[in-house]
């Protein structure tokens, strides 16, 4: 395409000169020579008109070397040289995070690979990814099944219900209303005989048939008969069982380690379990350890299972019900006086009081003062909120932004947060410098050092220094990836490079 412009401005300068010299020197070769020369400009005239027309109805974003674009209401595939990879057959494709796409035809479902070969033709109504396994689960007709990497139908579509083998050594499956277990060749393991299951865990998995819960091994023996109204799944070597209405808990061998006496089910958690007991004013929670002794008395209202030593905790305290923290000795470490609190991460938990919003260490010690009507951490930056503006803090408690923008658009692309006053977007960095005045109408993230800003109706491209870089000229645009930029104008797709040109 360059060269042509190359020749047709070369052609241009002759056709120029050729009309300023005295005919008298050429006579009618002057005139055939003028007439072939415009007859040649006109068609690389037209030529490159069409050339540079954009011809998609609608392009995606490059992603591995490919992207997916529309021709006559139908997708395929191209690279980065326009060449077509897979022909546009397909409604939809749908780029996964693997190493396979999902493809629709027909309200029908198949899988190409990332070279654009048909791997799986669409014939399903659901397709899973290959999501920490070599195996994808399958639905057709109502019945699910498994693939292989190759597309080939290993486990027959027979199940009602079926796992996807996400973490799991086996998958659930249910089949005439009973369940059972694969493994992923497609071996039953247990075979569908159970009324229901909540899988293996701990290497044991509770069951239920004729009304009963019982526990099986992995091998389909029965290692506690099924005796029990119900039985949450292992936790710590230890699963709590339900008896006439009350809980107890038993060990992997089926031994009664905690009669049942307490009111709702339980799971251990660093050694202890809260518990529910029934007083004369209702329901109270503490906790108990592995032998069912109670070590933290039952005086609360509501109570959560331990992580990293403390838990937290709602009961009536100096300011009437409210949420503190407790160690495992039941001791108050931070007071109950919050209306909501989260657990801690690493240093800190968030907490709100009076419908304001702040942080605490795991010594109660307030970090970020409860003031503020909204914080979000992006890692070590949040975002607050406060009488309707936004502005930035981070984890220590220091302000390093005053809240004064009237929107935080997104999330951080590129160290950059797009913000808005007055209608107008522009960008602050992640010190809270303003490196862009508010000025666009609408504007999008940053990706490979450039971000999309809509100026009087139209699109274009700036970068970090907030310079256009890219003419606001397009109707809409998507995201830059590997280079290329999806843009549309006059109803149609293309791609341009970064510096603007028309590539595909």
């Amino acid at each position: 395409m360059e060269m042509l412009g190359i020749l047709h401005s070369y052609l241009q300068k002759i056709h120029t000169k050729l009309r300023t010299v005295k005919l008298v020197n050429y006579g009618k070769k002057y005139y055939i020579i003028i007439g072939f020369i415009t007859t040649i400009l006109i068609i690389l005239t037209i030529y490159k008109s069409t050339f540079n027309k954009y011809k998609y109805e609608d392009a995606k974003t490059f992603l591995h070397g490919l992207a997916a674009v529309k021709i006559d209401g139908k997708y395929g595939l191209i690279n980065k040289n326009g060449k077509v990879v897979l022909d546009p057959q397909f409604d939809e494709v749908i780029f996964f995070s693997g190493e396979y796409l999902q493809v629709k035809s027909k309200g029908k479902y198949g899988l190409i690979d990332r070279k654009g070969k048909l791997i799986v033709e669409p014939m399903y109504d659901e397709i899973a990814s290959f999501f920490k396994t070599d195996i994808a689960r399958v639905k057709l007709n109502g019945k699910y099944g498994y693939i292989d990497k190759k597309g080939k139908l290993i486990i027959p579509l027979i199940y009602s219900t079926a796992d996807m083998f996400f973490s799991e050594e086996f998958g659930k499956i249910k089949m005439n209303g009973k369940w059972g277990f694969i493994n992923k060749t497609g071996k039953i393991i247990v075979e569908p005989k159970y009324d229901n299951t909540y899988g293996f865990h701990e290497g044991l998995a509770s069951v239920k048939i004729n009304g009963k819960w019982g526990v099986i091994d992995k091998k389909d023996k029965l290692i506690i008969v099924p005796k029990y109204d119900e039985i949450i799944d292992f936790h710590e070597e230890f699963a709590s069982v339900k008896i006439n209405g009350k809980w107890g808990c038993i060990d992997k061998k089926g031994n009664m380690i905690i009669k049942p006496k307490f009111d709702s089910d339980f799971v251990f958690s660093e050694g202890l379990a809260k518990v529910r007991i029934k007083d004369k004013l209702g329901h109270k929670e503490g906790y108990i350890d592995n032998t069912g002794k109670i070590v933290i008395e039952p005086k609360f209202i509501k109570g959560h299972n331990f992580q990293d030593g403390i838990a937290q905790v709602y009961y009536n305290y100096k300011w009437g019900c409210k949420w503190g923290y407790i160690d495992k000795k039941g001791k108050i470490i931070i007071e109950p006086k919050y209306d909501q609190i989260n657990n801690f991460d690493e240093t800190s938990a968030k907490v709100m009081i009076d419908s304001k919003y702040g942080y605490i260490d795991k010594k109660g010690k307030i970090v970020i003062a409860p003031k503020y009507d909204e914080i979000l951490f992006w890692n070590d930056i949040g975002r607050i909120k406060l009488d309707n503006k936004y502005g930035l803090i981070n984890k220590y408690g220091k302000i390093i932004l005053e809240p004064q923008f009237d929107e935080f658009k997104g999330h951080i692309s590129e160290e950059y947060i797009s913000v808005k006053l007055n209608g107008k977007y522009g960008y602050i960095d992640t010190h809270g410098k303003l490196i862009i005045k508010p000025k666009y109408d609408k504007i999008g993230v940053f990706s490979e050092g450039f971000a999309n800003v809509k100026i009087d109706n139209k699109w274009g491209f700036i970068d970090k220094k907030g310079k256009l870089i890219i003419e606001a000229k397009f109707d809409e645009v998507k995201f830059c990836s590997e280079g290329l930029i999806p843009v549309k104008i006059n109803g149609k797709w293309g791609y341009i490079n970064k510096a603007g040109k028309k590539i595909l």
